[in-house]
């Protein structure tokens, strides 16, 4: 049942930390949610951050929205149709943070004080990436959640059954990043769960668990031109488990199974 999220605001954390964050976003076409996801980084108590923002040809009104709003973000410009790995990509070589962190246009920051809190667990330089919980609101209204995500702590096991942090609240060093080569060019629809085997895999990679919601992602309906996505995107998803070594068709369609629920 979707409920109005009155979760009170949490007092801002001023942060101490001197770690730049470096928050990535590909928006084509996205008027109607844009101005909400910009604001939610501008919002942020953390004040080294920086909002870097791929539009990939807009017709719609976006890109005037983002020259309006220049001093607060990097805007670069993509093509049309490029794919949202690829503008991740771009945002990757823009990136001067330290920490980098993917948010989709339709998305926000859950609250103010998300990129503190993840700066602060940051300053451990053992750390490589910082995760946390989703909450998935109303596609119109997004004051009502409709689903919560528990990611949960990390274990390879949970790995080869299919798991895998949400990207939108996943933090990973930079470094990280640049060494397996950011997203793959040959998985345009899976490639944010290859990344996500590619660095939890590595054994000296040493997440970090945020037990608290970093991000508000909007569920939007499911629409028929979404069946193609919906039997390619397995298909990538176990090629990625087998170049991972990590798991196969049975690993898949647990993963899959799982996603329903979302839309129950």
């Amino acid at each position: 049942m979707n409920h109005v999220d009155s979760t009170p605001q949490q007092p801002l954390a001023h942060s101490g930390s001197a770690i730049t964050i470096s928050i990535i976003t590909a928006c084509q076409n996205s008027v109607g949610s844009i101005d909400d996801c910009l604001d939610s980084v501008q919002s942020q108590c953390h004040a080294l951050r920086e909002h870097i923002v791929i539009d990939g040809a807009s017709q719609d009104g976006s890109l005037e929205r983002l020259n309006h709003r220049r001093e607060q973000l990097t805007l670069v410009y993509g093509a049309p149709g490029e794919g949202i790995y690829k503008a991740w990509n771009r945002g990757i070589g823009q990136a001067s943070g330290e920490i980098l962190g993917f948010l989709n246009a339709d998305d926000t920051l859950d609250n103010d004080n998300v990129l503190a809190h993840v700066a602060d667990i940051f300053e451990d330089p053992q750390i490589s990436a910082v995760y946390g919980n989703v909450k998935y609101v109303h596609h119109e209204d997004p004051r009502l959640v409709v689903r919560r995500l528990d990611a949960g702590p990390f274990s390879r096991d949970k790995l080869a059954r299919g798991w895998a942090p949400p990207i939108t609240a996943l933090f990973v060093r930079r470094s990280w990043l640049r060494r397996i080569g950011g997203f793959a060019r040959d998985m345009p629809l899976a490639a944010d769960y290859d990344a996500s085997l590619r660095l939890f895999s590595q054994p000296f990679f040493k997440s970090a668990y945020l037990p608290e919601p970093l991000v508000r992602k909007r569920l939007h309906p499911w629409r028929p031109d979404a069946v193609g996505r919906s039997v390619r995107r397995p298909l990538e998803e176990l090629k990625a488990l087998r170049q991972a070594k990590l798991g196969g068709l049975a690993t898949v369609a647990w993963k899959n199974i799982a996603k329903v629920s979302l839309y129950l």
